[in-house]
Order: C-alpha cells, then sequence, then structure tokens
C-alpha cells in the first residue's frame, strides 16, 4: 500500500517538476503535488514520512524526475563528502534486484547444460534410491528364507511318536515334502 501510494506521488510531483517553473522551490513543488495528488485521487496523500525516506533510495532517485543541470556539473569535494549528493537528491546507480540477478545466472550458465546437469543428478538420486530398495528387498527375501528354514528344521525335528496316525501321517507328508525340495535345489546348485 506504501508502494502504491508513494509511487502515485512521485508521478504527481513529475508532473509538477515537468512543468519547470520559474522561481518555485522545492518545498512549493512538494505542496504542489500534494494538491495534484488530491484533485486526482481525491484523497490526502498520507505517506509523505514515508517518501522522505525513501526518495533518497535507488529505486525513488530512479522514478525522480533529474534536471538536466545535474548531469553537467562536475564532482566537487562537497559532493563527495554528501555521499554522492547533488543539489540534495541521491547520485547513485540502483542496485541489480533478485529477478534480474536470477535472469542472468540462468543466462550465464558457463558452458554447462544446466537442465543436463540436474538430470544427471536426478537420475544419480533415483538410482541410489533405486538400489537401496533393492536392497531392502534382498534382506526382506533373506529373512523369509531363515523363517521358512527354522520352520523347516523345527518340522524335521519334530517327534511323531505321540502323535495320533492322523497327525503322524500330515507331519511325515511335510517332511517328504522338505526333504524332496532340499535334494532338488542341492541337484540344481
Amino acid at each position: 500500500m506504501i508502494n502504491r501510494e508513494t509511487v502515485k506521488f512521485c508521478g504527481s510531483l513529475a508532473k509538477i517538476e515537468a512543468k519547470n517553473e520559474s522561481g518555485t522551490t522545492a518545498h512549493d513543488k512538494i505542496e504542489k503535488a500534494r494538491d495534484l495528488f488530491k484533485e486526482i485521487h481525491n484523497y490526502l496523500f498520507q505517506f509523505e514520512h514515508c517518501w522522505l525516506i525513501l526518495k533518497d533510495f535507488p529505486k525513488w532517485a530512479s522514478t525522480m524526475p533529474r534536471e538536466d543541470s545535474r548531469k553537467e556539473m562536475p564532482q566537487t569535494p562537497d559532493s563527495i563528502d554528501q555521499g554522492g549528493r547533488v543539489d540534495g537528491i541521491m547520485d547513485f546507480e540502483r542496485p541489480i534486484g533478485r529477478k534480474s540477478e536470477k535472469a542472468n545466472r540462468k543466462r550465464k550458465d558457463d558452458g554447462k547444460d544446466i537442465a543436463t546437469e540436474y538430470l544427471k543428478k536426478k537420475m544419480k538420486i533415483l538410482e541410489e534410491g533405486c538400489a537401496a530398495e533393492k536392497e531392502k528387498v534382498r534382506i526382506k527375501a533373506e529373512k523369509v528364507r531363515l523363517q521358512e528354514l527354522k520352520e523347516n528344521e523345527r518340522i524335521m525335528m519334530l517327534d511323531t511318536s505321540g502323535m495320533n496316525e492322523d497327525q503322524r501321517t500330515f507331519y511325515d507328508g511335510l517332511k517328504k515334502e522338505i526333504l524332496a525340495k532340499q535334494r532338488s535345489s542341492h541337484s540344481l546348485g
């Protein structure tokens, strides 16, 4: 809101400056800019205290109308001591903004293709993630194999002498299956 209103006031001040009325002081110009602002926008400019601070910063100095005489004036020791001020107006370049700097960095890729570099890094991360996932699957499969071995060992060591006929037949069948699997895996390996 402050920015928007201050820009509007700067526009009013620029119109007054453009008239270049002789014999008008800076204070008179500000008074006339206030009146013009009220006339155009139908309310008073409420952020003059902000404008008084902002007007000396690069953004606002670049929006303020410059007098041609200022460009022609040589720098004196007095103007240098004032930090670049000439006639109460700051004279310095506006710093590069964030968006401009970011755009410059994108344009200047030092001979490297930024997209290719990004994709290489992304592929490396994906490959590392895939390798980690494969390792998890391998560990899980190994756990399942060990559990199966443990269960097979329990069945093979089971004493069936105290069981009824159906139970004994069931466990004897399981023991035969375990032995058959064991023999087939040894013959393949």
